[in-house]
């Protein structure tokens, strides 16, 4: 397969391979020199104030009602007499007959000479004149506005005026990856190419529109790979949401998306992608995880500056982000992408730099002179307590933002060091340890998988509550809700309840967060609600079945030494083994590893 680079978006609005088409300052062919096809139309511009040629259409009118951006070729050596941007020296304009409006493009403070790409975003407002219908545009021109009279010889010429909002790329380089370079020497052909999108300058790739790399809507696959690349997004008057890099797939090709690379456990050979300017209006988005269909994405030392959105391909078969930086840009969603060993520096985000979930891999990484909105945001408390993996902090405002609007806590383990929080209460833990529990076969000493093994506290010195009275437990069909001041539980806790006169009740069972002073959990039967007795709950570590290597482990960090007991027993599938009770003490330092010897029982 070979790299397929195609405009997007893309409509020829005139070749400029004839000069009949055109009005207004003499056109003429010219053949010696042109960026797309075999000509362009040269143009004599000199009078002092407005120099206007114009296109109409052929037969009716254009529907420009869906178009985003126009661009086209120009050059001019008109340069001492270009009048600036701001006062309009280089202008599109478009007609309907009535309405006449004038998008200023450029000017001599910022056309650079020789050839040139002008790009605009015809969605928005024009500068001046009125905008017109525009699914009924019948001219098409440009204004060229000079401070003074130049010679009335031939100085300007324009080729390949189109709609081009940027480039769909995939395919292979020859069974290997393809890279910026490539995407650049198709846009760059004349007879292949021409749009514009993307230029190069001094070995540095810059960029005037999307870039979606794979096979949207067909079969094909996408290897792209670029290392020690830098790519400019320009400072243009585009659209947004039309500077980005989109990874997308079809379901049935396989679509790689890789910056840098990586030797061992290090990333190398990153690539810099970057606004020209910071305080630029458009900024540009990664955007991974829009097609779930993406099998490959991977960042790899690699250095964003200046961008808007982020969001890792999560759901990619293959996916991890390492040895990075994202300093001036918006929130990063790494969704559960791997991340490690990265930057996060000066969030331009009024939130946080860094989104976390509930399934997020991240570790190792530093967050550094948030002033404009916290390191991490916390937008749910699903999952509390979090543990972080040797998150370091530095010069933040606010190391965390917890927008869930409950209580959350977070273990700072492996030198984690946040300390300050905004929103709601966030209680920064001690390092967690682990507590782990092996089932053996007393006879062989063979792993026992499916093992149930349940701890729960064994008194109330600990941590866990210890047969705590509540205030009321009520039923709704086969859920039943605990009344439990003040509680601290989160959704997937496990309880222990006792003392209910109705033994449905009374069951180990895993809850639900309903609010800071209620939880649920479900129940079989139809048992008498309210629940009467002296119902209390005890706080449970794990009620559940040994995997293969014979474990049940969970994570969490201690104020103080906490007593526990329990039991493990294999009681309903063969080989049965005898229940053997557990009597520990989880150290808050240490934690516990114990082994558990079971007597089979068949």
């Amino acid at each position: 397969m070979a790299v397929t680079i195609s405009a997007k978006n893309y409509t020829l609005i005139n070749a400029m391979d004839d000069e009949n088409d055109w009005n207004g300052m003499n056109p003429g062919d010219v053949t010696d020199f042109y960026k797309e096809g075999t000509e362009c139309v040269g143009f004599e511009l000199w009078g002092s104030g407005n120099n206007d040629t114009y296109y109409d259409h052929p037969t009716g009118s254009w529907d420009f009602s869906g178009v985003t951006h126009i661009r086209w070729w120009m050059m001019t050596t008109v340069l001492n007499e270009l009048n600036t941007d701001a006062n309009g020296g280089i202008q599109l304009y478009m007609s309907d007959g009535t309405n006449t409006g004038y998008w200023y493009v450029s000017g001599s403070t910022t056309y650079p000479g020789g050839w040139w790409n002008p790009v605009v975003d015809v969605s928005a407002g024009v500068d001046s004149g009125t905008k017109p219908t525009m699914s009924a545009v019948t001219r098409i021109g440009f204004r060229f506005n000079l401070t003074s009279s130049a010679k009335k010889v031939q100085s300007l010429w324009i080729d390949h005026v189109q709609a081009c909002d940027g480039l769909i790329a995939y395919g292979d380089d020859g069974g290997g990856y393809f890279d910026f370079e490539d995407i650049y020497s198709v846009d760059n052909d004349p007879t292949s190419g021409g749009w514009g999108v993307i230029r190069k300058i001094a070995g540095v790739f810059f960029l005037t529109g999307l870039i979606e790399f794979g096979d949207s809507s067909g079969t094909n696959g996408c290897k792209f790979q670029a290392k020690s690349q830098k790519v400019i997004f320009e400072n243009r008057p585009v659209n947004a949401d039309l500077y980005a890099f989109d990874v997308v797939d079809n379901g049935t090709g396989t679509t790689e998306f890789i910056l840098g690379d990586k030797s061992g456990t290090q990333g190398i050979q990153g690539c810099l992608v970057t606004v020209e300017d910071q305080t630029q209006t458009a900024k540009f988005d990664l955007d991974g995880k829009t097609d779930t269909d993406v099998d490959n994405f991977k960042l790899y030392a690699s250095t964003f500056f200046g961008a808007d959105a982020i969001a890792f391909a999560g759901d990619a078969t293959n996916v991890e982000v390492i040895g990075c930086s994202f300093e001036r840009c918006a929130q990063v969603d790494p969704q559960d992408c791997a991340t490690s060993g990265c930057f996060f520096i000066n969030t331009s985000d009024a939130d946080a730099a860094l989104l976390w979930n509930e399934s997020i891999d991240i570790s190792d990484c530093y967050f550094i002179a948030n002033t404009t909105g916290a390191g991490i945001e916390h937008p749910s408390a699903v999952g509390t307590p979090y543990a972080y993996d040797n998150l370091r902090f530095s010069g933040n405002t606010y190391d965390v933002l917890n927008s869930s609007g409950s209580a959350i806590s977070i273990n700072k383990n492996n030198g984690s060091d946040p300390t300050s929080y905004e929103g709601s209460l966030v209680t920064f833990l001690g390092v967690s340890v682990y507590t782990i529990i092996t089932v053996k076969d007393v006879t062989d000493f063979s792993n026992i998988e499916n093992a149930r093994v349940l701890l729960e506290a064994s008194n109330g010195s600990g941590d866990l509550y210890y047969e705590q009275a509540v205030t009321q437990i009520t039923r709704s069909g086969t859920t039943a809700t605990v009344n439990h001041s003040g509680h601290n539980l989160s959704t997937n806790d496990w309880i222990h309840v006792k003392g209910c006169n109705q033994s449905e009740y009374n069951i180990v069972a895993q809850v639900t967060y309903v609010d800071a002073n209620n939880y649920s959990y479900q129940v079989s039967g139809t048992p008498a609600s309210p629940a009467t007795g002296s119902p209390t709950v005890t706080g449970v570590i794990f009620n559940t079945l040994t995997n293969a290597s014979g474990q049940v482990s969970d994570q969490r960090s201690w104020t103080v030494n906490q007593a526990v007991t329990g039991r493990a027993r294999r009681s309903t599938t063969s080989p049965l083994y005898k229940n053997q009770p557990i009597v520990e003490t989880i150290d808050k330092d240490s934690g516990l590893s114990v082994t558990v010897y079971l007597i089979r029982d068949e």
